[in-house]
């Protein structure tokens, strides 16, 4: 009885480094959507180009920081 509760608690340690993943794919998603939108901005007002890219490379880091947390979090159920 305790092999098949020990074999649960192993896929559910699968189960989760998978769902781990989908937070990889939501970082991926949002840089996505903020270089896009970036983009579409400097398209309709080059002039303000300067003053956005501070504030771009800030939401992107930001962005990719939950990304890798969810990388870190993977990890650290694996073990």
């Amino acid at each position: 009885m305790e092999e098949v509760v020990v074999s649960n608690f192993e896929a559910f340690k699968y189960i989760g480094v998978g769902l781990c993943s989908l937070g990889m794919a939501g970082a991926a998603l949002a840089i996505g959507n903020i270089f896009g939108a970036f983009f579409n901005s400097i398209a309709r007002n080059p002039s303000a180009a300067p003053k956005l890219e501070k504030y771009i490379y800030i939401a992107a880091g930001l962005a990719e920081a939950m990304g890798i947390f969810a990388v870190l979090l993977a990890f650290l159920i694996m073990n």
